[in-house]
């Protein structure tokens, strides 16, 4: 699918083969346009300026995992669309002071936790299954862990306005798909609740980019009491008016007469529209 208003994805070596753009998957469709439209923003910003391009959740396509979708549509998403943005910012970087990052507020990774599971555990690696099976699972020295998440840990570490160490992640999305383009992260205390900030391997890397995404993202959380005040206008601007539903409807009516398909509606609905003498 291209930009053409398709709802369906097709695989170029067997048009006969698609994958609608419904549920999970318009989702995912939705985070990768989103993310191709920041970097056109960025692209018409003065080239002067430094940039903090910031995204609402995750650069990680989580929905990709654990599903059976045709490689197909892995590759029309992340390879020929996903990777294309994120080479776009990388290569602006190079050229002008810019840094991409993802907030994601309330966070629900244990990824950190994770890590720290193994310096609970006293047997070898590689002999969990053997050493603590399911029969045993009460008793085993990693469940002081259970239910514990990353932001319940750095809760009790970071002051207001500090950052975690970077980490990469464990996600089999990037470690599979991403190639050199893999997604690391830190936590950031940003005053009223632990944020987690997901950026490319390339900020990662560079001490300027990572302390001006830093920075950037707390100022904004300060003057958005809390939270980025960019995300939250963006919200703003998306909502749907009563008057957006009525054009939409409006517009969607005009196509079927156009075509010569019927219009249903609801006489209730109908009754709405027709004055009353």
């Amino acid at each position: 699918s291209d930009d053409s208003g398709d709802l369906y994805l097709t695989d170029p070596n067997n048009p006969a083969q698609e994958a609608a753009l419904t549920g999970p998957l318009l989702g995912l469709h939705r985070t990768v346009r989103e993310l191709e439209r920041l970097v056109q923003a960025v692209e018409d910003c003065p080239a002067e300026l430094p940039i903090l391009a910031l995204v609402d959740g995750s650069l990680v396509l989580w929905g990709l995992s654990g599903r059976a979708y045709p490689p197909f549509v892995k590759e029309a998403l992340v390879q020929d669309r996903l990777l294309v943005a994120l080479s776009r910012m990388r290569d602006m970087a190079e050229r002008r002071p810019l840094c991409l990052a993802a907030y994601v507020s309330l966070p629900r990774s244990t990824e950190v936790v994770n890590a720290a599971r193994t310096c609970l555990c006293p047997f070898e690696v590689g002999r969990c299954r053997r050493s603590c099976s399911n029969r045993r699972s009460a008793l085993s020295p990693c469940n002081l862990a259970n239910e514990l998440l990353d932001r319940d840990l750095f809760q009790r570490i970071l002051e207001p306005g500090w950052r975690s160490a970077v980490y990469r992640t464990n996600s089999s999305v990037p470690r599979e798909s991403y190639g050199d383009q893999q997604i690391c992260f830190f936590y950031l205390h940003a005053g009223e609740e632990i944020a987690r900030v997901e950026i490319p391997q390339w900020v990662a890397n560079d001490e300027k980019l990572l302390a001006l995404s830093h920075s950037l993202i707390l100022d904004q959380c300060h003057r958005g009491q809390g939270y980025p005040v960019a995300i939250s206008e963006a919200h703003e601007q998306a909502v749907i008016t009563g008057a957006d539903r009525q054009l939409f409807k409006q517009i969607v009516s005009n196509i079927l007469d156009r075509e010569g398909l019927p219009t249903y509606t609801s006489e209730k609905e109908r009754s709405k529209r027709t004055p009353w003498v």
